[in-house]
């Protein structure tokens, strides 16, 4: 009777190391699909890109040659729209805006100074149609960057980031050899960006701004870190310890 009993504790221990290898497998084989579809969507959001920012270069380029209104007005609404293509496949990347800062501010410039450009009615004055060849050379070299970035994507030179590793790799000192990875190609980009010109605009993004100071909190304290982190935590119903800070900007507003 014993030694029955212990074939049968025997043959449910053996079942249920079998069960939970099942399953343990099952959940693998789960984990490396759901990493591999991950890694096809962001292929796919950075061919996006490459292809947005490629068209918003061709599109400049386009509006370099617009005289009426009427065209200007069409072209320029065409540039906006490049623009905010690509900044949707930039959102859909795992790098945020502060690894990618440079890149992100110049769509959203381009983007809202074309569409300023189609609402104003007018021709271009000197100073926008300058503005407009400086930014069409930045997108030139910018689409080229990417482009190269891409063909090493394609051939193994270089390797999709993860998504849990992405940021960890852009935020390595500046001299370590990132290279290899899409998000240190990005980067060396980040550090070559070509420089663009100060756009002066009825919009957000005009130089003007930078030397207004902004009304709210003309006569505020400055508040630390700490205290933001708080204000901010307060404003949301979230818990302090939660709320992290994920980089710093320059800029009166």
């Amino acid at each position: 009777m014993k030694k029955k009993s212990s074939v049968i504790i025997i043959s449910f221990l053996v079942l249920a190391l079998a069960v939970s290898w099942v399953l343990a497998w099952n959940n693998y084989k789960r984990a490396v699909s759901a990493e591999q579809a991950l890694a096809v969507s962001h292929h796919h959001a950075f061919a996006e890109l490459v292809t947005g920012i490629s068209e918003l270069d061709t599109a400049l380029q386009k509006s370099l040659y617009a005289k009426s209104p009427g065209i200007i007005s069409a072209v320029c609404t065409d540039v906006f729209g490049k623009a905010m293509t690509a900044q949707m496949s930039l959102g859909s990347l795992p790098f945020s805006t502060q690894e990618l800062e440079k890149t992100a501010a110049f769509i959203s410039r381009v983007g809202d100074f074309a569409y300023s450009l189609s609402r104003s009615g007018e021709s271009y004055t000197p100073e926008q149609a300058a503005s407009l060849r400086e930014l069409s050379a930045a997108a030139t070299a910018l689409a080229q960057n990417f482009r190269t970035l891409q063909q090493q994507l394609s051939e193994g030179g270089i390797t999709m980031d993860e998504l849990l590793t992405a940021k960890k790799r852009m935020d390595e000192a500046e001299e370590a050899a990132v290279g290899d990875t899409l998000g240190g190609g990005m980067r060396l980009i980040e550090e070559d960006f070509p420089e663009i010109p100060a756009l002066i605009y009825d919009g957000p993004f005009s130089a003007h701004i930078d030397e207004t100071s902004p009304k709210l909190i003309e006569n505020e304290p400055e508040i630390s870190e700490s205290e933001a982190k708080k204000k901010a935590a307060e404003f949301i119903g979230a818990d302090e310890q939660k709320v992290q800070a994920l980089g710093k900007s320059r800029g009166n507003v």
